[in-house]
């Protein structure tokens, strides 16, 4: 599941960066048909909401995919780059965007801490 759901988020991110939306749309759809326990679907939607200039319905799906997922640092990421409407520094699709992120940036920041504090509590 953890491979398809990567390789799902990879090919979203082509699809999208591509501004491929409605044929996003339909997969991610069908991803959260198919795997409705994952926060993945949900922080791909958000993505692709935000390129939609939708940005409270794509809030609401970086939410449900950290309730969902509480480690999926992806949806940590997408809610702090996307809430504080940083103008530096890309999404996160997958867990290697948050880290190329937080290299570039020179810090560890607060989407680590953020996630340490989870993983301690869980």
């Amino acid at each position: 599941m953890e491979k398809e759901l990567k390789e799902l988020s990879l090919n979203m991110k082509k699809e999208v960066e591509s501004g491929n939306y409605e044929k996003a749309y339909h997969a991610i759809v069908d991803a959260m048909r198919d795997y409705p326990d994952s926060g993945v679907p949900h922080n791909l939607l958000g993505i692709l909401q935000e390129h939609r200039r939708n940005h409270p319905g794509a809030m609401k799906h970086f939410r449900a995919a950290w309730a969902l997922e509480p480690t999926f640092l992806p949806a940590r990421w997408n809610l702090e780059f996307y809430g504080e409407r940083k103008q530096n520094g890309r999404c996160a699709y997958v867990e290697e965007d948050v880290l190329r992120e937080q290299k570039q940036a020179g810090r560890k920041g607060k989407v680590f801490n953020a996630v340490l504090i989870a993983i301690k509590i869980l």
